[in-house]
């Protein structure tokens, strides 16, 4: 603060054109003298150039880019002097962010780079060079275009406020487990999916959420017969995480289901 008074205090007594009346005393003291010429060095973005510099000087100060390489100990990098435009915060983000992207990943370098997308976590990156990705967390990573993905597999909740709107909601993830009935060709994801009867008659089968995730109370499921409609499937029991169908088929008949935890 000191120094920057100084320097106002300077350009003041400059604007009168009294050079030579101006006092210098040296750092820590000594002898005091007088400006004889003035100059103004060039530094953090901050350029200027002194007319008459001995005898009346105007000083013209200008402000250019400023360009730090780091805040508060984080890197950062820009692709300046380039045709594409990105943040980079932390030692692992790449040397030139990607086309309108933002990493902030600190400590250890990303999979593979991903342009127009935001990138958050020690080890995120897009497993496949992609576009338009949001993927936050320890080691996320996602090789689709224009998906989001948010916390890794060692997750097991996620807290929402408020209402969620989505224009399709999808099971998704590792695919359930399912036992009875002789079923086969079973498809879909954690939660929902279909299965293949391989019984005429009573049809029972007990369906385990994969991904080792548990209900606080239980699961609510509706299951249909797709290949005789009018053949009802109900569910008879549950637990944390599992669920108990049964009801009348015809072996080959199409069954699906789909359960929300509660």
């Amino acid at each position: 603060m000191k120094d920057t008074f100084r320097l106002l205090l300077t350009i003041l007594f400059l604007s009168t054109g009294a050079l030579a009346q101006i006092p210098v005393t040296p750092p820590g003291g000594g002898s005091t003298g007088t400006v004889t010429s003035v100059s103004v060095a060039s530094a953090n973005g901050v350029s200027g150039t002194v007319a008459n510099p001995t005898s009346t000087p105007s000083i013209s100060l200008s402000l250019g880019a400023i360009t730090p390489t780091s805040v508060n100990g984080a890197t950062l990098s820009n692709s300046a002097g380039t045709t594409t435009a990105g943040l980079n915060i932390g030692t692992g983000t790449p040397a030139i962010p990607l086309s309108g992207s933002v990493y902030i990943v600190p400590g250890t370098s990303p999979g593979a780079l991903s342009t127009n997308s935001v990138v958050i976590g020690v080890g995120a990156g897009s497993s496949t060079a992609q576009s338009n990705q949001i993927l936050i967390g320890n080691g996320v990573t996602s090789g689709i275009n224009n998906t989001v993905s948010i916390g890794n597999s060692s997750i097991t909740s996620t807290f929402l406020q408020g209402r969620v709107s989505a224009p399709v909601v999808m099971s998704g993830g590792t695919r359930f487990g399912l036992s009875g009935c002789s079923n086969t060709t079973n498809l879909g994801g954690t939660s929902a999916g279909s299965f293949v009867s391989g019984t005429s008659g009573t049809c029972t089968v007990v369906v385990t959420i994969a991904g080792g995730l548990a209900a606080t109370t239980g699961w609510a499921c509706h299951a249909n017969d797709i290949t005789t409609p009018a053949n009802l499937i109900s569910e008879t029991a549950f637990t944390t995480t599992t669920v108990t169908l049964s009801g009348t088929t015809v072996t080959g008949d199409l069954i699906n289901f789909a359960c929300i935890g509660y």
